[in-house]
């Protein structure tokens, strides 16, 4: 069913208002679209929400079942290899190759108010992509088997079409130190609120040219995350970690990971230490050698630290049971929404764990911990639902 064509460009020429979209929806319902409508209006209303809040831990659920069931309908007529995601009721990110999208981006924007593209297959094109006028409608670009190298980086950093970019992922491109360079050298990312880097690697060279940065003024959030075996040569230690702590454009930061580095307790304590970071709402620590050599980085996050957080993901850090009882001192665990404990050689600290002033909110994992079972019962009884011990779908969008 085609919207009005003042509809569509009320929504396509702003964006970032709800209101002509909630239009939209009561027009859907006024045609006797209501699956559509309520779609439209779950999406909008999953936008304002806090991630990890329960209501919409909950809009997610709901919000699956609608794109499971009726997701084809409302899909636009793309080849069946191309991707397609839903955001505030509409497809605005589309996953297709990079010759596709320099010869169809008319038709695209035609079709939707287009947000964001995966472009693939750009070995060879990109060129071509940062002279394409498409380009300049993107607010998000992730860019897959591109063959990037710094003089490519530089390039990146120099596009005029780019200038509105809100979201930039450069995942698993080989992109080591020099390549962080040129692209810290940027002119064109003063709006960039997202830069996922994650599976490159970077190490503490790379994370201090990135620290350093005047690139990046509105920065929110920021993947620097490895995933399986890393070279511990070509990754972010506690050197690193210092860096950023110190980084100067880093205010406005909510979110940062760092999963699968080695920061080690020194790195955590120069983040938990960190002025930069104080906004941070989302911390992912996880597989960092946390605990390997003691609780110093412990101590320091328990010593009033990071009082905004909401979600802390330590997963995989032998932590042991002085250090989480050092954590349970923390004065930011009645803040947090999800606590990731799982793999941290927790056993006989559960006690702490059951006296903590949790929120009625929060979600802990524990999976894959020593405690004895006789502390399932009670750890059930004072989380309810609210407890992770087997394995199963997480309940917060974990980046």
């Amino acid at each position: 069913m085609q919207l009005p064509a003042d509809l569509f460009t009320a929504i396509t020429v702003t964006p970032d208002d709800l209101w002509p979209r909630l239009v939209a929806a009561d027009w859907f319902e006024e045609q006797g679209d209501a699956d559509r409508a309520t779609f439209i209006r779950l999406q909008c209303r999953l936008a304002t929400l806090c991630p990890y809040s329960p209501e919409a831990t909950l809009g997610r659920l709901e919000e699956r079942e609608w794109l499971r069931r009726l997701g084809h309908r409302w899909r636009l007529p793309l080849p069946n290899d191309w991707g397609q995601t839903f955001r505030r009721g509409f497809v605005e990110d589309v996953q297709l190759p990079a010759a596709a999208f320099l010869s169809e981006w008319r038709a695209l924007l035609a079709m939707t108010p287009l947000r964001g593209v995966v472009l693939t297959q750009v070995a060879g094109r990109l060129s071509a992509v940062l002279e394409c006028d498409g380009l300049a409608a993107c607010r998000s670009l992730e860019l897959e088997n591109a063959g990037l190298d710094a003089l490519a980086l530089a390039r990146l950093g120099l596009c005029p079409q780019l200038e509105s970019l809100r979201e930039l992922r450069l995942i698993r491109q080989g992109l080591g130190s020099a390549a962080m360079e040129q692209l810290a050298r940027g002119s064109v990312f003063c709006q960039l609120e997202s830069l996922d880097l994650h599976g490159n690697p970077l190490n503490d060279i790379g994370a201090r040219a990135l620290a350093q940065s005047h690139a990046f003024p509105h920065l929110r959030s920021l993947r620097l995350s490895q995933a399986g075996e890393v070279d511990y040569l070509y990754s972010i230690r506690s050197a690193g970690a210092a860096a950023l702590a110190i980084g100067w454009h880093f205010e406005h930061l909510r979110e940062l990971n760092l999963s699968g580095q080695f920061i080690g307790d020194s790195g955590l304590a120069f983040l938990a230490r960190s002025q930069s970071l104080a906004g941070l709402e989302l911390l992912n620590i996880a597989d960092n050698d946390v605990g390997a050599i003691g609780t110093t980085g412990i101590e320091a996050l328990a010593d009033d630290a990071f009082s905004r957080l909401r979600v802390l993901i330590l997963a995989g850090n032998p932590l042991g049971d002085l250090a989480i009882r050092e954590l349970m001192r923390w004065p930011g665990i009645p803040n947090l929404r999800y606590l990731d404990l799982s793999r941290c050689s927790i056993g006989s600290s559960v006690r702490a764990i059951l006296d903590a002033p949790w929120s009625p909110e929060c979600v802990i994992d524990l999976r894959h911990n020593r405690f004895r079972d006789e502390w399932r019962i009670p750890l059930q009884e004072r989380f309810a639902d609210r407890l992770l011990l087997e394995e199963r779908h997480l309940p917060v969008p974990l980046r």
